[in-house]
């Protein structure tokens, strides 16, 4: 009895701590396929008549496959269209109330929240400003992501900021992670910061 009373403790404390950590695997799997859902979503060759960007009603988008001339007005394309993949990828780890777009994802959200950023934007007011302005011809000369100015300029504009079609969709989730286990809790403090990113060049 008193060895047990020794060793039930720390043999608990590593059950759950395994638990915590399978718990935190899974969040970040989760968080890293909602980023790559929503890029390859917002990267897919959607045609610019009808307007990819307008008309989103809260439908399901995929994220995995290409919407070619098929968007007719759904507006899949658009930054509400991706943080409603975002949250429906993300329905086991976070309520919807707590994923949030941001502007800029340095720093660390609240335990249990999640911040979301796309760059670029979908539509940018007032009127973006590029760096680069033409497209280069190579893959390692391929603009970084957030230089492009807005997709709906790139996608359908063919002077100009004139990527079109070869610039790059960069979606980076972060969410605070807390585990159950109160003394872990306390060891790590404020949660744990889990964080993705996934950068996909645009289909032309």
């Amino acid at each position: 009895m008193v060895e047990f009373s020794i060793v039930a403790p720390l043999v608990l404390l590593i059950v759950f701590g395994i638990v915590d950590f399978s718990r935190a695997i899974n969040a970040q799997n989760t968080i890293a396929d909602a980023a790559r859902q929503a890029a390859r979503q917002a990267t897919a060759n959607a045609k610019s008549s009808p307007d990819p960007f307008t008309g989103y009603s809260s439908q399901a988008c995929s994220g995995t496959a290409l919407t070619y001339n098929v968007a007719n007005n759904a507006g899949c394309l658009t930054d509400a269209a991706l943080m409603f993949t975002i949250k429906s990828v993300l329905g086991s780890v976070a309520p919807g109330s707590n994923v949030t777009q941001q502007t800029v994802c340095t720093g660390n959200p609240a335990v249990g929240q999640v911040w979301v950023c796309i760059s670029p934007k979908d539509i940018c007011a007032p009127a973006c400003t590029a760096t680069d302005t033409a497209c280069p011809t190579t893959p390692p000369n391929l603009p970084a992501a957030g230089t492009e100015g807005d997709r709906q300029t790139e996608w359908t504009s063919a002077n100009g900021y004139a990527h079109k079609g070869c610039f790059l969709v960069q979606v980076t989730i972060v969410y605070t992670y807390q585990p159950l286990t109160p003394v872990i809790g306390k060891l790590m403090g404020s949660g744990v910061t889990l964080r993705t990113s996934t950068a996909i060049v645009a289909e032309y």
